[in-house]
């Protein structure tokens, strides 16, 4: 998942289970090399979307090596990740310079009933990304020229919609994946 504007999705009041991507593996599943590059979330206010991202495992189901890097998480409830593990295994997340303003839990992850193995935060910035109209960094933003290389055609952290190419906004919906179907 890389590249894309999530304005404005979940639930008015952050309704349960109101999150813009979620990853779930059932008792039979494993999820595993997940890429989560250069996307930007971005919440008018702290009113809609209960967190950016969310991951859980069910029974058995395993979550595994899962990364979050260079993305802007803007007014998300109660953080800017979550991770819920229902007795299911969940290992391995790097969440790698990111910029988290606005979000709950001190713009932290959000740890449900157990707490992961192997988590790494690595360059968190915590400061107003000051996206302009097109939802990209404004002058003297901390999004320009930080961003890790991935090998994504950027510097800057955040989607990168460009003259010649600009991604369509996601709202009002929420993106659900597991083993057998791709949820829009």
């Amino acid at each position: 998942v890389y590249n894309n504007l999530f304005n404005n999705c979940g639930y008015a009041g952050g309704a349960y289970f109101s999150e813009n991507v979620h990853l779930y593996a059932t008792p039979t599943d494993t999820l595993r090399d997940v890429y989560i590059d250069n996307n930007t979330f971005y919440n008018p206010s702290a009113n809609g979307v209960l967190t950016e991202v969310s991951f859980s495992a069910d029974s058995a189901g395993i979550v595994k090596n899962i990364n979050f890097r260079n993305n802007t998480s803007v007014n998300a409830i109660s953080g800017y990740l979550r991770v819920r593990s229902f007795v299911g295994t969940i290992d391995s997340i790097l969440s790698n310079t990111n910029i988290v303003y606005g979000c709950g839990n001190s713009n932290n992850i959000v740890y449900d009933l157990e707490t992961p193995t192997n988590v790494s935060i690595i360059n968190s910035i915590k400061s107003n990304p000051l996206l302009n109209g097109s939802y990209l960094p404004g002058t003297g933003s901390p999004a320009l020229g930080a961003a890790l290389n991935i090998g994504l055609p950027t510097t800057n952290i955040g989607y990168y919609g460009t003259s010649s190419f600009t991604p369509l906004p996601v709202s009002n919906t929420t993106i659900w994946f597991d083993k057998y179907q791709f949820h829009w």
